[in-house]
């Protein structure tokens, strides 16, 4: 704050560019020497490789966060400081690049066997395999080292959408005033300080998937409303293999793991190779950034010394879930009380077992100096849900239906919530803490005993057909949840087993063993509600002479409310609307088809990766979005026939994504323009 008014705590403004190839092939092979036996064998393959270029400046504002800087001069409205000139700020360009490669194999082996004319088994076999290694680089430069070069000063202004324009008064095109440097000080191996003026992560996962399925269905025959049934099992077996390294990067020269105590080079000029030209960042109000080639930086300027910090050593984890679900149904289809009527009742039991190997560190000072242990570590739980489904749809009249449904259904954890990882630190200057939760031990990491989250569904809606295509309905759904996963969970741990990791002397004066435990937790719990309404309604029923035009749209309220235990306030669903609604008008008729569709969803609670990737909650602003195609296939008799061409348009209305906090639309967290979409497409079907 600043008098008591909220001041603009930084700012991260990118340019970012993308280029994505992927390559794929689909292979399908039947076979079908008899009524009585088909198989098909699929495979899929395909290959993805992304490269991301991203530059632009770190710009560290709110001196109550430390950056440094001071408030010149100010004026404020609403609350809020709307215009302020601040010097002695130290901002950090960025050049970063990251690469992304990933492969993925998909075999599936489907067997059906006619054991009668109304009996059939099935065997359904698949397996697929997927690889992802990324390549994240980040490189820095600034005036100086930990905020020792000169600093700007800069004005920051507000807009009426609640962005800001940060104008500076340094060239950040200078080379002569700007270096390969950690600007910020930033690097700190855990233990003491280190030249970070720059960062790589190089992630690897590899996902494994196998899965069998059998089932035996068939027919009741004559038995009124019972139509068939089937039963049948499943189980899988999933392993996510994660991997993590990472390396602090510093200039080359003196010194040794890019310790500043050992005489490292904390500044160094940018070769002049690397320079590629400049970046506008004139929507910010920044005249112009370095663009610099960070890959010259990496191979040419800069060493590499592996990141042995205690939670960059817990990271590396297995995840293996295996589950088995033995399901049985019933089909209805018949008349009852004279009218039409179709649906289903059926069971799972699903027993699931999941199970982590990782690693636990333990962070400790040993005669002044930071000691980092870790050792091996496994869990494992197991469990078993029961999952019951009835559905049914009465046709009350020619046209009209009424369906209703209820069930039980659940969606497991992610996978990296359940890792057996923890980081676990000791503190020694809360030795002699006697409050619960602030004792000298805690711990943060995953919770293998996570279940899944789980959903008891009431669903009704009344449909009415026409005659010539269409239909309009309303429904109604209620959904309580339970076992929502919070992800920011934490409680109280007694960390007693830990105490013999003291001295004799410091374990004589611990005040209290009960520490913070930092884990995701099964602490939800709440329910979603709503209505929808639909119209799809081609012009035709009203006269022959629109036969091809038409609309479709629907309009939805939904209120969610989940409650964690350590916030009985609540929150919504993250990523739902209150109010959702599509419009579309088209036309499609001897192989001309066109469409305008707009689509509007109101503001909603979006969950986006923060600091070091963690996600945070923040306020999406509400966003209409305008879409628009037309395109023509060539018909029967033409030189052409089988070509079609079409144009599509997507965001014409230019929205930007917008976070903002504390619900003030003028708190803008995060803004991203990524302007209009055109596409041109030929096909052609032979």
């Amino acid at each position: 704050e600043v008098g008591g008014n909220l001041l603009l705590g930084g700012a991260k403004p990118y340019v970012q560019s993308n280029l994505l190839k992927r390559y794929g092939a689909v292979g399908t092979i039947e076979f079908q020497p008899s009524d009585n036996f088909h198989s098909t064998f699929d495979v899929l393959y395909s290959k993805f490789k992304e490269k991301q270029l991203l530059r632009g400046i770190e710009f560290p504002i709110n001196p109550g966060w430390g950056s440094g800087a001071v408030v010149q001069r100010f004026t404020a409205a609403g609350g809020i400081a709307t215009d302020v000139t601040l010097t002695n700020v130290h901002a950090v360009q960025r050049n970063d690049i990251n690469k992304r490669d990933a492969e993925n194999l998909s075999l599936g082996w489907n067997n059906v066997f006619g054991l009668s004319d109304t009996m059939r088994f099935t065997v359904d076999a698949s397996w697929s395999k997927a690889k992802r290694t990324d390549f994240l680089l980040e490189t820095y430069t600034g005036t100086g080292y930990n905020q020792a070069g000169p600093g700007d000063t800069i004005r920051i202004t507000q807009n009426s959408n609640g962005t800001f324009d940060i104008v500076p008064t340094l060239n950040y095109t200078n080379t002569a005033l700007f270096g390969i440097t950690d600007p910020r000080g930033w690097g700190y191996n855990g233990t003491t300080a280190v030249v970070q003026a720059g960062f790589l992560n190089r992630p690897s996962f590899k996902d494994d998937l196998k899965a069998l399925r059998a089932s035996l269905d068939g027919e009741f025959g004559d038995a009124g409303v019972l139509k068939s049934w089937e039963i049948g099992a499943n189980y899988s077996r999933r392993k996510k293999t994660s991997a993590y390294t990472s390396f602090f990067l510093c200039p080359k020269g003196a010194g040794t793991n890019c310790t500043v105590a050992s005489g490292t080079p904390t500044f160094v000029p940018v070769p002049q190779a690397a320079i590629i030209g400049s970046v506008p960042l004139a929507y910010l109000g920044v005249p112009a950034a370095l663009a610099l080639d960070p890959l010259y930086l990496y191979n040419n300027t800069l060493n590499a010394v592996f990141d042995n910090r205690p939670s960059s050593l817990v990271r590396d984890n297995s995840v293996t879930e295996k589950i088995l679900t033995g399901y049985a149904q019933i089909n209805i289809d018949g008349e009852l009380g004279g009218r039409p009527i179709k649906g289903a009742i059926g069971a799972q039991v699903v027993n699931s077992k999941q199970s982590s190997d990782g690693t636990i560190s333990n962070f400790r000072v040993v005669n002044g100096a930071g000691v980092v242990s870790v050792f091996p570590a496994f869990a494992k739980a197991s469990y078993t849900d029961f999952l019951p489904s009835a559905t049914f749809s009465v046709e009350l009249a020619d046209g009209l239906y009424y369906k209703a449904g209820a069930s039980q259904t659940m969606v497991r954890a992610r996978l990296d919530q359940l890792r057996v990882n923890q980081e676990f630190g000791i503190d020694i200057t809360r030795l002699g803490s006697t409050v619960p939760g602030q004792s000298i031990f805690s711990s943060n990491g995953g919770n293998t005993n996570l279940r899944p989250y789980k959903s008891t569904n009431i669903d009704m809606s009344v449909e009415k057909y026409f005659g010539k295509g269409g239909y309009i309905s309303v429904a109604s759904y209620f959904k309580n949840l339970t076992n929502f996963v919070d992800n920011n969970n934490s409680y109280l741990f007694d960390f007693s087993a830990a105490v013999n990791t003291l001295s004799p002397a410091d374990r004589l004066i611990v005040g209290t063993t009960l520490g913070r435990a930092s884990a995701p937790g099964n602490t939800g719990r709440g329910h979603l509600a709503g209505v929808e309404a639909t119209l799809s309604l081609p012009f035709e029923n009203f006269s022959d002479a629109l036969d091809g035009f038409g609309i479709f749209t629907s309009g939805s309220y939904t209120d969610s409310k989940i409650r964690f235990g350590n916030n009985p306030q609540g929150i919504t669903i993250p990523g739902q609307s209150k109010w959702v609604g599509t419009a579309e008008a088209y036309f499609e008729k001897s192989g001309f088809q066109a469409k305008v569709a707009y689509r509007y969803r109101g503001k909603f609670l979006a969950e986006l990766a923060g600091l070091s990737a963690n996600p945070e909650f923040r306020t999406a602003k509400s966003e209409g979005i305008l879409d628009a195609q037309i395109g023509y296939e060539f018909q029967e008799g033409s030189a052409l026939q089988g070509l079609s061409i079409q144009l599509q348009g997507k965001n014409l209305t230019d929205r930007p994504f917008v976070t903002y906090e504390g619900g003030n639309q003028l708190l803008v967290r995060e803004y991203q323009h990524y302007g209009r979409d055109f596409y041109l497409s030929l096909a052609y079907k032979f």
